[in-house]
C-alpha cells in the first residue's frame, strides 16, 4: 500500500463514540476505489457503515462487516 492513512481521512465523518470501529474502517480506505466512493458518501451513509461496525459486539464480527463493507462499496450498496 502506498500512501499514509490518517486521522484526517475521516475527520468529520464518525463521533468520538465510533472510534472503536476506526482500525475496521481503515480496511476501507486502504482499497482506493472504496476510498473514492465512500469520499463521495453523504454524511449519513458514512455514519451508518460505521455504526453498523462498531455495534457487532466481538472484534471478529467487526472486522468481517469491515471487509463486507468494502464489497458493499464497490458495488453501490448501503447499510439500509
Amino acid at each position: 500500500m502506498k500512501g499514509k492513512i490518517n486521522e484526517s481521512d475521516f475527520r468529520g465523518t464518525i463521533s468520538l463514540a465510533l472510534v472503536a470501529a476506526w482500525s475496521c474502517l481503515l480496511n476501507i480506505i486502504r482499497c482506493r476505489p472504496a476510498k473514492a466512493k465512500w469520499n463521495k458518501l453523504a454524511y449519513s451513509h458514512r455514519r451508518q457503515f460505521a455504526r453498523w461496525i462498531n455495534d457487532a459486539k466481538q472484534e471478529e464480527t467487526r472486522q468481517r462487516r469491515a471487509d463486507k463493507a468494502v464489497d458493499m462499496l464497490l458495488t453501490g450498496k448501503t447499510v439500509n
